[in-house]
């Protein structure tokens, strides 16, 4: 097939996975980038990666939608995760306790960044972080903000002061103290 006819038939086919390898034939065969192939196309970027990302199932998983089983949201969204181990014992989940496509995300992200495992897959309540970050403005007895941003992933904590030069130093100088960093001084003379 030429580029015309593949591209024609990337966008009549309704399968999913002849158009994923449909898609991936055009990137390779032809070297196109997925946006040469959107343009050409009309489907964004994100859905051909999407599609070529279904190639990766297994084919247990991919004999479930063809029965039926499992919608192709689910699909799309078990095909994020890196091993085949991994999305074969979360599609048996899926049948298992009937998952919806958002409770199917979440165990994805649980996954892929090790949240569950962990233990610790609920935030820090509001009230815990006013407690939190009050704690921290009374331990550096200064006027100063302090932020806590937590996602799934990371957790930043910003704290600032509004000083001159003067009293900053003496706010890092009580974190020494609070991190018991005593060797600062030494460590900075030793590189110069």
């Amino acid at each position: 097939m030429n580029l015309d006819e593949v591209v024609s038939a990337i966008k009549t086919t309704e399968d999913p996975f002849s158009k994923g390898r449909l898609i991936k034939q055009a990137l390779t065969q032809f070297s196109l980038t997925y946006n040469k192939l959107s343009k050409l196309t009309g489907i964004q970027t994100s859905y051909l990666a999407h599609y070529v990302r279904l190639l990766k199932l297994p084919d247990l998983i991919v004999d479930g939608y063809y029965s039926q089983i499992i919608p192709i949201t689910h699909l799309l969204i078990l095909s994020r995760l890196k091993n085949e181990q991994d999305m074969i014992k979360l599609y048996e989940e899926i049948l298992k306790n009937n998952y919806t496509a958002a409770q199917t995300e979440e165990r994805v992200r649980n996954i892929l960044h090790n949240i569950y495992e962990q233990g610790y897959s609920r935030y820090y309540s509001e009230d815990k972080l006013k407690k939190l970050k009050k704690a921290i403005k009374e331990k550096l007895n200064h006027n100063v903000m302090v932020k806590i941003v937590q996602s799934r992933v990371k957790t930043k904590l910003v704290i600032e002061l509004k000083a001159n030069l003067l009293e900053s130093n003496l706010m890092l100088k009580q974190l020494e103290k609070i991190f018991d960093l005593k060797d600062l001084d030494q460590d900075s003379e030793a590189n110069k």
